[in-house]
């Protein structure tokens, strides 16, 4: 085999490992999964440049779903301010 071939077969393979596993995702969601903690770690100092990648990689190769998806979690954010108890308003709802 040829080394173009063989750089082939490794390149197929490695894109299908990384597509099966999903190592991007893992990534950011241990990196939101760090940022979330109450303490302050040294992993922070990683997790934030992770997740300012992936933010920027959001807005760079998807624009409008992520300013679509930012303006459907503010409106949720003012929706929720204005109901004074969410809990109370789903137990009447449900009950008999």
């Amino acid at each position: 085999m040829t080394p173009l071939t063989l750089a082939a077969l490794a390149g197929a393979a490695v894109g299908y490992a990384a597509g099966r596993t999903r190592p991007a995702m893992l990534l950011t969601a241990w990196a939101q999964g760090e940022l979330a903690r109450p303490d302050l770690r040294p992993t922070v100092l990683i997790a934030y440049p992770v997740v300012a990648v992936a933010l920027g990689l959001l807005w760079l190769l998807h624009p409008r779903r992520t300013a679509a998806n930012l303006r459907s979690w503010q409106a949720a954010e003012a929706s929720d301010d204005e109901t004074p108890d969410n809990t109370a308003y789903a137990a009447s709802r449900y009950a008999p």
